[in-house]
């Protein structure tokens, strides 16, 4: 029979005693930037991604990824520059805006203007004979990140 791992090593159980005191979006982070790191490790492979807001929302983004944004006026096939750049990084260094990056750009190509899928809504009261169905397509716009300047 083979030896199965049945519980954590000492090391994860003492770390996650000391990352309990700490908020879970930020225990996600450290989380993801050590994996990211440990993937990056030796293969001299660093990938240039920025954080930007747009439509409210925060995305991240490397060149080539394509994304859905709320959606913006622009016609499909033309290139757009997303200025509200938060974070940047190229791998070795990071660098973070106080809110914003200065002269930090996020270019991308409009690929299409669309609507999600439908949402149901459904409100029901029982015993009461209320029923109300309703439904929503929220607009979007996908884009391609083209190109990252800071």
């Amino acid at each position: 029979m083979a030896n199965r791992v049945t519980s954590l090593p000492q090391w994860s159980k003492a770390a996650a005693r000391r990352l309990t005191s700490i908020p879970f979006f930020l225990y996600q982070a450290l989380l993801f930037m050590y994996y990211a790191r440990l993937s990056l490790i030796g293969t001299g492979n660093f990938i240039m991604y920025a954080v930007v807001k747009t439509g409210g929302k925060q995305y991240r983004v490397s060149a080539g990824d394509k994304i859905r944004i709320e959606q913006i006026p622009a016609d499909v096939g033309s290139a757009v520059v997303l200025d509200q750049v938060l974070m940047v990084s190229n791998g070795t260094e990071v660098s973070v805006g106080k809110p914003l990056i200065k002269g930090a750009k996020v270019e991308a190509k409009v690929l299409a203007q669309d609507r999600a899928d439908k949402v149901h809504i459904f409100k029901m009261r029982r015993r009461k004979h209320y029923q109300k169905r309703q439904g929503h397509r929220q607009n979007y716009t996908e884009i391609e990140i083209t190109g990252i300047s800071a």
